[in-house]
């Protein structure tokens, strides 16, 4: 049976990925469930996503929300996050198509 993580980070995004799919400072055990949101909406959170979310082999939930400094692309790294079940982006300065190789994810 694997163990399930939910963490909800509400001042940044991890930069650093661990080699075994935890995030620096997040969790010690695999990430399967990362939340990323705020509820102030002078959020500190911007930029892109990182590549690095794309290091993360046992995510199964992805969640961007209220963060509208995060803009561009959705990160091509997202294709690699195999076990995805769900990504959500609302709320965001994301823009741009929804990618192709979001079809790549057989489980979204």
């Amino acid at each position: 049976m694997t163990s399930t993580t939910h963490t909800s980070l509400r001042r940044g995004i991890p930069t650093s990925i661990a080699a075994n799919g935890t995030a620096s400072g997040v969790t010690k055990k695999p990430t399967e469930y990362l939340d990323i949101s705020s509820s102030d909406p002078d959020s500190d959170v911007s930029g892109q996503i990182p590549p690095s979310v794309g290091d993360l082999p046992y995510l199964q939930f992805l969640t961007f929300h209220k963060l509208p400094n995060l803009v561009g692309p959705i990160q091509p790294t997202i294709a690699k996050l195999t076990k995805l079940k769900s990504l959500i982006i609302t709320n965001t300065g994301i823009s741009g198509p929804v990618p192709d190789f979001l079809s790549q994810l057989t489980n979204l």
